[in-house]
């Protein structure tokens, strides 16, 4: 058990859920729009292409397109 999952916060407690939507939600617009999605790994930022499969999913595809 998390310290979220015994806030008396409700709002704090749902966060998690929150987070997971707004990554599913920016990985399809990522797809839509043909831009890649941006993801802190590894200490670096890293832009990564999003294919079909992968936004239907609802995760970013293993294939990074480039590293600022």
């Amino acid at each position: 058990m998390s310290d979220l999952d015994s806030t008396v916060d409700p709002d704090l407690a749902e966060s998690p859920k929150a987070m997971v939507r707004a990554a599913r939600r920016a990985r399809l617009i990522a797809h839509q729009t043909g831009t890649p999605l941006v993801i802190w790994e590894n200490g670096k930022i890293c832009l990564v292409e999003v294919t079909t499969a992968d936004a239907e999913r609802g995760r970013e595809s293993s294939v990074r397109v480039k590293k600022p």
